[in-house]
């Protein structure tokens, strides 16, 4: 009787004993998608002067641990969903930031310098 009682402790102790393995979730998982966004905007240099006013879909992706991919820049988010900011957050662009709200997205880029340069905002919805 000893014997089994011993028996069915070891057996509770190793069943009691086992590691779970929990995976915290990925705040960027909401975040990931398809938006449709409205792009406004200008492109100036010297004479000429262009103005956006289309509607576009915009992909973001995961990358790397805390990043997300965006028109081909991978910016820094934060838990609220705000991400890029500040001067060159991406090489490709002198300014680019924005933050979601909900099911929405808001950015703005800027690339260029001295007599050229392109200005843009968005304002999507995820899809």
């Amino acid at each position: 009787m000893k014997k089994s009682i011993r028996i069915l402790l070891l057996l509770l102790l190793f069943i009691s004993c086992k590691k779970e393995n929990i995976e915290t979730p990925d705040y960027r998982d909401k975040f990931v998608g398809d938006y449709q966004c409205n792009k406004t905007g200008i492109y100036h240099c010297g004479d000429s002067t262009f103005y956006y006013d289309t509607t576009v879909i915009v992909t973001i992706t995961k990358e790397n641990d805390s990043l997300i991919n965006i028109l081909d820049a991978a910016l820094k988010i934060n838990t609220n969903g705000e991400f890029g900011g500040g001067l060159y957050p991406d090489s490709a662009y002198h300014g680019f930031g924005g933050y979601f709200i909900n099911d929405s997205i808001f950015f703005n880029t800027y690339q260029g310098g001295l007599g050229c340069f392109t200005s843009l905002n968005y304002k999507g919805k995820k899809i």
